[in-house]
Order: C-alpha cells, then sequence, then structure tokens
C-alpha cells in the first residue's frame, strides 16, 4: 500500500514486514524516518484519508530528548493529512 499526504510525502506500507518508508518529500524526513527510500521498522501503522498517518515505531526505537522522561510516551510520528491511499 502507498499513501500521499497533504505537504506532498509519498509513504509505502508492507504490512507482511511490519516496514514503512517515505519515498518522497518536500521537506527533509524525520529522524525517525530515516532517509528517502530507506525502510524502517514499525509496530503499528494507521492510515485513513483526511486524517494523519500515524506510526508507532517499535519499542526499541529510541523516544526523542524532550519525551525520555515521560514513562508513558511512545516512539511515534504524525504525518500530515492523508490524502489519497493507493492499494497495490
Amino acid at each position: 500500500m502507498k499513501f500521499i499526504t497533504e505537504t506532498g510525502s509519498t509513504y509505502e506500507v508492507n504490512h507482511t514486514t511490519k516496514q514503512i518508508r517515505r519515498l518522497t518529500g518536500n521537506n527533509d524526513p524525520t529522524s525517525r524516518q530515516g532517509h528517502d527510500g530507506e525502510w524502517k521498522s514499525f509496530y503499528h501503522v494507521d492510515v485513513k484519508v483526511h486524517k494523519p498517518a500515524i506510526i508507532f515505531w517499535n519499542s526499541d526505537t529510541p523516544l526523542l530528548q524532550s519525551n525520555t522522561a515521560n514513562t508513558l510516551a511512545v516512539p511515534a510520528t504524525m504525518t500530515s493529512l492523508v490524502i489519497q491511499i493507493i492499494e497495490e
């Protein structure tokens, strides 16, 4: 499956291997996403049109420095609104 966000990023999700990668984007990817084209492992991803995609990373993914004191924090990334989902 692929999805496109309103800011122009295109992501590819492989649910079988539980990996995701950003293929293209107008801005730099976040540090958790890695470089464009780089597959990253995830725990769960939630993608719906007109909602931001939420990527919950595996537990071995470090928290952001600002969240290390929060014992309830989980490593996650939220994209801009999803405008299209492409099922393959």
